[in-house]
């Protein structure tokens, strides 16, 4: 498995190019860290593998089945694949809930677990992004996915790590609001609203 972590970081590297947006650090540091941190947190080594590709079929011209002629096993390309975006689908917001659906229509914790630590590694950048995509990152990907997520990852580190930092950054959103002036009667309906798309994401058997 050393040999395959080692390709899969030399494919990392070599096609997921350039840097992130409103930063200056690589854009394949980041499948590291989310790959470490499933590491960290105690999962196997095909978890950690799938974590380190899982940026790799939209952001690095790569296909699943050049992933398989590498000696990929199927079972990480099929998470992969599961943590991938539907490239037809043109709006971002739409293309991440597809993808979302799908995991969850699956059943499959893994992949869940992928993508926790990839919003919890986006959300440690997200001061450095323009403050519409910082709020929908905090305010509608954050809780849509706790809710997601809930029902089978709830008794999990990695979930409940998350749990607790959607209250750190609801809370750093209404900071932000009270600098501004913004009045306290309209925090509170951004608080319920955050509450609101927490508690109206449909359970998996409605997808």
């Amino acid at each position: 498995m050393n040999i395959l972590k080692h390709t899969a970081e030399k494919l990392v590297k070599e096609r997921i190019i350039g840097t992130r947006k409103g930063l200056e650090t690589p854009s394949c540091e980041h499948s590291i860290r989310v790959s470490k941190k499933l590491e960290e947190l105690g999962y196997d080594s095909n978890i950690v593998l799938a974590g380190l590709l899982h940026d790799i079929i939209e952001d690095g011209d790569t296909t699943l089945e050049e992933l398989k002629e590498l000696g990929i096993p199927d079972n990480v390309v099929h998470l992969v694949d599961l943590c991938s975006h539907d490239a037809s689908i043109k709006d971002s917001d739409d293309r991440w809930l597809s993808m979302m659906a799908r995991i969850v229509k699956e059943g499959e914790k893994k992949a869940m677990a992928i993508k926790i630590c990839d919003l919890m590694d986006n959300l440690s950048e997200s001061d450095a992004l323009k403050p519409e995509r910082r709020k929908n990152m905090r305010l509608m990907k954050l809780p849509t996915l706790l809710r997601l997520s809930e029902d089978t990852m709830a008794d999990t580190a990695v979930w409940k790590e998350l749990h607790e930092l959607a209250g750190e950054y609801i809370k750093q959103e209404i900071e932000l609001l009270q600098k501004k002036g913004v009045r306290s009667e309209k925090l509170e309906k951004i608080s319920d609203a955050f509450l609101e798309a927490l508690n109206s994401v449909p359970k998996e058997d409605q997808y």
